[in-house]
């Protein structure tokens, strides 16, 4: 009999799903598909099916043997024909008509020993760059210029909710502190939208609901939209997450959307979400 899973196999699902999607191995559409089948299934069945045609952590983790093994083969072959060239040259030294070959092969020999020093001082430069950016990127974890978090922008009017709130929120028992929140009316959607002003390309966070919506077998559809196009359709059950890394070309206006689809008291929480310029 196939063993049925929980929460903690659904998460660890929809982690490795996000892991095939930032190796571009699955766009965006079908990795929200495939989120949904993996916060609907029931057996570990049901998972193998949605992952039958993606590479399993086993296989990734073979590559760097492939890879070494190349390296090694190529390695060689350059090895043998750098004797054979020595070779040549030797045997052809006593003669005056080569040696002029001779002498801009070693030309080009000295070309080519020089340019490691300056690879090596343009990968010093490079590598110090990107620790000052990596060390200014670690001062804050709040809003800055390159990162917003969604929360901080002004909900523009019209919106229609039974109740928006921002800051902190406990989904599937982990913190969010800089989470936007909307509470749908009964059977109904919710939703609020923000003036992104162009200025952005990314957004990131993590879908769910909050933990003590009621009753538990509630579920809520998220559906996130840019300039009226939707990004992302998905229904999240009591106790899952799912996580969104959404790519736009600068979009103007964000729309956040849920809507409750089985008649409870629900909170539906857009976790830490955040645009990146």
């Amino acid at each position: 009999m196939t063993p049925r899973i929980g929460t903690v196999e659904k998460d660890r699902a929809l982690a490795l799903l996000n892991e095939h999607q930032a190796a571009g191995r699955i766009d965006l559409r079908e990795f929200d598909l495939r989120a949904q089948q993996i916060t609907a299934a029931v057996t570990q069945a049901d998972l193998d099916a949605i992952f039958a045609d993606l590479p399993s952590p086993a296989d990734d983790r073979r590559n760097p043997w492939l890879v070494a093994t190349v390296a090694l083969g190529i390695t060689c072959v350059l090895l043998i024909g750098a004797v054979v060239v020595l070779a040549t040259q030797r045997s052809s030294a006593t003669t005056s008509e080569v040696a002029a070959p001779v002498s801009t092969t070693t030309s080009r020999a000295s070309a080519v020993a020089a340019a490691p020093t300056s690879s090596r001082s343009a990968t010093a430069t490079s590598t110090s760059t990107t620790t000052s950016s990596s060390t200014s990127g670690a001062l804050s974890d709040v809003s800055t210029d390159a990162v917003q978090y969604v929360m901080d922008f002004k909900a523009l009017s019209g919106g229609k909710y039974s109740d928006l709130d921002v800051g902190p929120s406990q989904v599937s028992g982990t913190s969010y502190s800089r989470s936007v929140l909307l509470e749908p009316y009964r059977e109904q959607l919710a939703f609020v939208e923000y003036d992104l002003g162009r200025k952005f390309t990314r957004l990131d966070g993590v879908l769910g609901i909050q933990d003590d919506s009621t009753p538990s077998d509630i579920a809520v559809q998220f559906q996130i939209y840019a300039d009226g196009a939707l990004l992302t359709d998905v229904v999240v059950k009591l106790g899952a997450t799912v996580p969104v890394h959404l790519e736009f070309d600068k979009p103007l206006r964000l729309r956040l959307q849920v809507t409750d689809t089985t008649g409870g008291n629900c909170v539906g929480v857009f976790g830490d979400l955040r645009a990146t310029r």
